[in-house]
């Protein structure tokens, strides 16, 4: 089946806001009159037009800060709290917040992914925004919200505290000359000095988590047009967001953003929120099946982030992910790796990481003094290698893996853990085997009964083990 390039084509005929306009909602917001900018931003609603990142910005703001702050400014204040007031940054009120959060979704009905991943950062174009000038931004969010331009990747303004710690720049802003100075303090990501840089910030910020939504329903409508376009799906937009290696002739590798945030969801009590990990994980596990990342590096780091946890997250990792041959030769190899022990759960190798300098100005400086588009594809990145297809086990070491009692507890933390994966091992290849290959050997294995057995053997000693016994027999067509 042919698969699209990797790289991101550029969606001909959008282009930023005009000028003037994104002056207009700009001064909106410099004069707190959220609600006009919000007004504007939502008639000039057009497939013609990338939303501006004040837009995202807002989105991402903290309701329960403002709530608070609202309410520490109800009451006298001593003279000293109340010149901190004066120097503190003024915020939205909440319901602007709510209302620019449904006017994101919005423009999803209006633009298509490419449209709006256009606006926002990636590895494999740089973003160009000449519209935003940071000379004629003149609001405080305007000039918070060309941080996000700053990010390598969209995971990056989805971190907790993200926006606080853009904002908080202004109340304590750096010496330098004039506004300009003032600006690339919060682009840079220069954070307040009572943030702890040792303390690790959440992958997911409170606010975060509808953008995070809104991120995969835009990858997901992609990787639903590479399908309809007779492709293996898979979300060129995804690709976007992982690093490009630095060696030619390599796949791309490096997934460890995404798949924190899958795995921060993971550990949320609220469904939906595990939910859209679970979609997430989806996205990259058919970007990994499309050969468009090192499938083995990535099964490899999946294997490592699901070691020694509980069988109720296992139970709930595969049976979240949707049925597919592509996601079930991925769930053959987990399964496989978590099984077989620590030998096959090593790293595999990988390019040697080199550093990267950082830009002495950043992409909207560069692009509002040129003028430029962004970046066309480029032949390089458009012969990109492909990864080979995960390797499917033998039969007989299936039925070895499935049959053998004792298991690496650095690996699986529990027996319901063991259970639940070789149960999952067993109707994934045979989902496979099913669907795609018709091996003989599973066919005369099925025949003679040894799957049977191998199930009875090890399903049908203890409770925990009856109820997938009974599905199997059902599945794989055993006599019971």
């Amino acid at each position: 089946m042919p698969v699209p390039s990797s790289s991101r084509s550029h969606d001909a005929g959008v282009t930023d806001m005009p000028h003037h306009l994104v002056t207009m909602i700009d001064s909106n917001l410099e004069e707190e009159q959220y609600d006009g900018a919000l007004d504007l931003l939502d008639q000039l609603r057009s497939r013609n037009y990338r939303p501006p990142p004040q837009l995202v910005y807002m989105s991402l703001l903290p309701v329960a800060l403002v709530e608070k702050k609202q309410n520490e400014q109800i009451g006298p204040a001593s003279p000293t709290k109340a010149a901190r007031r004066i120097r503190a940054p003024a915020l939205p009120p909440a319901e602007a917040i709510h209302r620019a959060r449904r006017l994101l979704f919005s423009f999803s009905a209006t633009n298509t992914p490419e449209q709006l991943f256009s606006a926002l950062p990636g590895y494999h174009t740089s973003v160009s925004l000449s519209a935003l000038d940071d000379d004629d931004i003149y609001s405080m969010i305007g000039k918070a919200a060309l941080s996000i331009l700053e990010c390598k990747d969209c995971w990056a303004f989805l971190i907790e505290d993200f926006t606080n710690r853009r904002l908080s720049a202004f109340a304590s802003p750096k010496k330098g000359k004039g506004r300009r100075a003032s600006t690339r303090n919060v682009t840079n990501g220069d954070e307040p000095s009572n943030v702890d840089p040792d303390e690790q910030p959440k992958f997911v910020g409170k606010e975060s988590w509808d953008v995070l939504e809104w991120l995969v329903d835009l990858l997901e409508r992609d990787q639903e047009q590479t399908k309809e376009a007779g492709c293996l799906p898979f979300s060129r937009l995804l690709l976007t967001q992982i690093p490009l290696p630095r060696a030619s002739g390599i796949t791309p590798w490096e997934t460890d953003a995404p798949l924190n945030i899958v795995f921060y969801c993971l550990e949320q009590v609220e469904e939906r929120r595990a939910r859209v990990g679970l979609r997430l994980m989806t996205l990259l596990v058919n970007l990994a099946a499309a050969g468009q990342i090192d499938a083995n590096i990535f099964s490899t780091a999946v294997v490592a982030r699901l070691a020694a946890q509980p069988a109720d997250l296992l139970s709930q990792f595969f049976a979240g992910l949707s049925a597919s041959a592509g996601i079930a030769r991925f769930k053959v190899a987990v399964c496989r790796n978590l099984l077989a022990g620590a030998k096959q759960t090593t790293k595999a190798p990988r390019p040697k990481p080199q550093a990267r300098a950082r830009p002495r100005t950043s992409n909207v400086s560069k692009a509002a003094s040129s003028n430029i588009a962004p970046a066309e594809p480029k032949e390089a990145e458009s012969a990109m290698p492909r990864s080979e297809p995960l390797p499917l086990p033998e039969t007989s070491e299936l039925l070895q893996l499935v049959e053998q009692t004792a298991y690496d507890k650095h690996l699986l933390s529990s027996e319901d853990a063991a259970y639940r994966v070789k149960f999952e091992l067993l109707c994934s290849y045979a989902y496979l085997q099913g669907q795609l290959f018709g091996d003989g050997s599973w066919a005369r294995a099925l025949a003679d009964n040894s799957v049977g057995r191998a199930v009875n053997a090890v399903f049908g000693q203890h409770q925990t083990g009856t109820g997938y016994r009974d599905v199997l027999v059902c599945v794989l067509r055993l006599t019971a």
